[in-house]
């Protein structure tokens, strides 16, 4: 990352689960700067903006879960004195906020729910926000690929999302047409 900073997600304080850690004098031994978070954050994204409106900003989106609503929570780390939470949002029928990836092409965010096949039967389904506006996140659809298996992890490369399943396998996703490759 370039801006010298590690942020550790998880850990057991379900209320400021986020450490940070400053590489840049020792990333051999890093030195613990401190704590934020609001809830249980299981999982982040981390981009430093280089250009458009954010330029200069350090931005965590970040996936809520286990305590209260879960959903895509957005943090501005650009000052680490001062971490702020920016916005949130959630989808209907969230279950377990589990992994998150931005787009920053079309500044959308895709969220996999890893509690929503147990919870609810549902497919294994990715939660579409429009991030656009990083006070204001809003959910914007949901897509599938119709398999009842539970959703795990999902990276974004090249305007396809790779999205890997507990027992389906990886399943790539255009995102232009939000239908599997």
């Amino acid at each position: 990352e370039v801006s010298g900073y590690l942020y550790r997600v998880g850990g057991w304080d379900k209320k400021k689960n986020v450490r940070m850690y400053d590489l840049n004098a020792n990333p051999a031994a890093p030195e613990y700067i401190g704590k934020f978070g609001k809830g249980f954050i299981h999982d982040a994204q981390v981009i430093t903006f280089a250009s458009g409106p954010y330029a200069g900003k350090q931005v965590m989106f970040a996936c809520k879960a286990v305590t209260g609503s879960h959903g895509l929570q957005i943090w501005d780390l650009t000052d680490k004195s001062a971490i702020s939470l920016l916005g949130f949002d959630t989808w209907p029928g969230a279950s377990y906020s589990h992994n998150v990836w931005v787009d920053v092409v079309t500044m959308r965010a895709y969220v996999g729910d890893e509690g929503i096949v147990y919870s609810q039967g549902t497919n294994s389904t990715l939660f579409e926000f429009d991030v656009s506006d990083l006070s204001s996140p809003s959910y914007v659809t949901s897509f599938t690929n119709g398999v009842g298996a539970n959703s795990h992890n999902h990276i974004i490369l090249g305007g396809r999302l790779y999205a890997a399943n507990y027992a389906s396998g990886m399943r790539v996703f255009d995102l232009s047409s939000r239908s599997e490759v």
